[in-house]
């Protein structure tokens, strides 16, 4: 799970800095290609984030069952 969650941090690392790169150096129409990649990756870093958040309070509640608190 955790090497999955890496490695779609690093793909979203990547979108945001192509899409960065075309939104500020690019023409009108690659600039608007540059702004979505830039949003796609934005948004992946803030969904596998609240992901791996659930899987982490997930893994304490099993925890937590287990010592029988």
């Amino acid at each position: 799970m955790k090497k999955l969650i890496s490695d779609i941090l690093t793909a979203a690392v990547i979108l945001l800095a192509i899409g960065g790169t075309l939104a500020v150096y690019g023409l009108f129409t690659i600039g608007v290609a540059g702004v979505t990649l830039y949003a796609v990756g934005v948004g992946l870093i803030i969904v596998i984030g609240a992901i791996s958040g659930v899987a982490h309070e997930l893994e304490e509640i099993g925890k937590n069952e287990e010592e029988g608190l």
